[in-house]
């Protein structure tokens, strides 16, 4: 059975080979924001302001780091999982021998690892550039791609409970934007949290948000303030959205065949 993910996982893998322009596409879209904000914070630092305990060198690696973690976003997955629902493809998921849920996250990590065939050179330019100039050690590099994959696993969850949704309204496209925009504020992908009140920083530490951007980020940083506390945190929210799903799907596919769709 395991080999029939692995089997699925490596046609993902070729999938993306096939649609490589549009990998590299996204890659320099999330470039091009991340220097359009240092560019910003440059200019607000030339001028005598200063953000919380950043400086200026670690906003450059904060923004940099907050673009490799849009790679970890699985919000397609959503996408093409209502498209099947309400197109009716679902039945061809539904009546293969695997439980659908391992099935698509093998097709989102093969996905992922499609992907990063054709950003390595990206990625190897900028961490040689971050180890370089001394902004991060080994250590914060393991840090950051422990939390990169239970980064992955939290936005896949996330994003096939919200894809369910599909079973019972036509406008669960709205949910996908909602939490798209509300993930990337709280999650700290404009703005570092230590800019928000600390209430709400005290708030976000027991919200699923900032473990998308924000902690991975401080972690490559060298910040390792609260590891224990936000492995703890990241991984409660990891199991919490995957027993939903995995409870929720049931109840949606009955009811979708209740109902002859």
């Amino acid at each position: 059975m395991f080999s029939k993910y692995i089997h699925t996982a490596k046609l993902s893998i070729q999938n993306q080979i096939v649609y490589r322009f549009n990998i590299t596409v996204f890659a320099l879209k999330e470039v091009i924001v991340a220097f359009a904000l240092i560019i910003f914070w440059h200019a607000v630092y030339q001028d005598g302001f200063t953000l919380g305990n950043f400086s200026f060198h670690s906003l450059v690696v904060y923004y940099l780091t907050v673009a490799l973690m849009q790679l970890a976003s699985s919000e397609g997955i959503a996408w093409n999982l209502i498209e099947d629902i309400q197109e009716g493809n679902i039945l061809n998921f539904i009546l293969k021998p695997l439980q659908s849920i391992w099935f698509f996250l093998a097709r989102t990590i093969g996905g992922k690892i499609g992907q990063s065939f054709f950003l390595w050179p990206l990625l190897g330019f900028i961490f040689i550039g971050f180890w370089y100039f001394h902004l991060v050690t080994m250590l914060s590099i393991v840090a950051f791609f422990l939390f990169f994959i239970l980064a992955l696993l939290l936005s896949y969850f996330t994003y096939f409970l919200i894809a369910i949704i599909a079973f019972y309204t036509e406008s669960s496209w709205a949910f996908i934007l909602f939490w798209h925009f509300i993930s990337s504020f709280l999650g700290g992908a404009f703005l570092p949290l230590d800019a928000f009140p600390l209430w709400l920083q005290h708030l976000s530490a027991f919200l699923p948000f900032q473990y998308l951007f924000y902690v991975p980020a401080r972690f490559l940083a060298g910040d390792f303030e609260n590891f224990w506390f936000a492995l703890l945190i990241v991984f409660a929210w990891i199991s919490i959205f995957a027993l939903l799903s995995k409870f929720l799907w049931h109840i949606g596919i009955k009811s979708y065949e209740a109902y002859g769709r």
